[in-house]
């Protein structure tokens, strides 16, 4: 059996009209760029902050999340986030922001689960930050609803995390913020989709790649090259009109609770979010275990896209004793639109028998 990590294109999506989709992504007062992080550097340019300024992040991040601050010349001071709940540790925030004046607060919704929004605004209000929401994670909330991307002055979200989409970020900017130009599309041929659409066949036919062989890490750079921001391609454009984003999130969420269900009592295993909040559209389940990147191996040549999260860039790794921790410990599990309960249980059936063998 194969259980992809992201979920693969159904070819009968192809032969959706355009705007044929009731459930479609509403994507009004959305700029759609190839990649999440591109809306970023955009979102900063909207708020006024700038070169040699300061902004407020999480240790707990990838570096592909911090690239677009050094690109603008913005510096990330480091604050903590709680080991149980991957909120921020305001006692962190609050020391950080006394020692760096910072402009803004990045507030991160990990796995697209909402994380404190109310308390980060009036924070915000408090200090005279602007509020950035990294919701790369979720979906953007409806148009009245309440959920990740909703409070803050800027939210970023990655499409193609969610959605089987060859790219596609979003970016959402408060009320009176004034939005860039529409930017040129990233230009892609239909083979962007053969990737997608082979996921969904290897998947119904059972076929899991080849388990990754063991390997020393890779050396993880602190930095990124500076990448030229792009809109996203019409491929993705076009997709968005013909995928059922509502069908998505309730299919995730049932998922989630279908495998948390399934999961609880394995023994060495602790779930991080054990009820899922309403409204959310969560992207995995995330749990803590034991050496989380050998047990994605394991998993993963047993057919099941379990994978350990983050790859924390050295900066990160030497500001936070609890990034590393969480960083060798959080494992995260699909729970896709494109899985059924057999790959549930599957995935739960593997991870407890890789688990009882440590």
């Amino acid at each position: 059996m194969y259980v992809p990590r992201n979920p693969g294109l159904p070819p009968r999506a192809l032969f959706t009209p355009p705007g044929g989709m009731s459930g479609a992504l509403d994507c009004a007062g959305l700029l759609l760029f190839s990649k999440a992080r591109m809306g970023i550097r955009y979102a900063l340019s909207a708020l006024g902050i700038g070169l040699g300024e300061t902004v407020l992040a999480p240790a707990y991040l990838t570096g592909s999340a911090l690239a677009p601050f050094d690109w603008a010349g913005v510096a990330c001071a480091l604050y903590d986030v709680d080991r149980t709940t991957l909120a921020p540790d305001w006692g962190s925030v609050a020391g950080v922001q006394t020692r760096v004046k910072a402009r803004a607060l990045l507030l991160v919704h990990y796995f697209g689960l909402p994380c404190d929004g109310g308390i980060a605004r009036a924070f915000c209000r408090e200090h005279g930050l602007a509020l950035i929401e990294d919701c790369a994670h979720a979906l953007p909330p409806a148009p009245g609803e309440v959920g990740p991307g909703a409070l803050g002055d800027a939210a970023i979200f990655s499409l193609r995390k969610l959605l089987p989409l060859p790219d596609g970020g979003a970016l959402r900017l408060g009320s009176g913020r004034r939005a860039p130009a529409c930017l040129p599309p990233r230009s892609d041929s239909p083979v962007a989709l053969a990737p997608l659409l082979a996921r969904y066949v290897a998947q119904r036919l059972g076929m899991h790649r080849p388990s990754r062989a063991a390997r020393p890490p890779l050396p993880v750079p602190d930095t990124r090259p500076e990448e030229p921001a792009v809109g996203i391609s019409r491929w993705s454009r076009w997709l968005l009109s013909c995928l059922d984003a509502k069908a998505a999130r309730r299919t995730r969420r049932e998922n989630y609770r279908l495998l948390m269900q399934r999961v609880a009592g394995i023994p060495g295993l602790l779930p991080l979010f054990p009820e899922l909040p309403d409204g959310a559209c969560p992207q995995v389940l995330p749990v803590l275990v034991p050496a989380a990147e050998q047990v994605a191996d394991s998993l993963a040549a047993m057919g099941v896209g379990a994978y350990r999260w983050p790859t924390l860039p050295p900066r990160c790794a030497r500001a936070s004793e609890t990034a590393r921790w969480l960083a060798g410990r959080l494992l995260a599990l699909p729970v896709h639109q494109g899985l059924d309960p057999v790959h549930l249980e599957y995935t739960a059936d593997c991870l407890e028998r890789v688990l009882h063998a440590r």
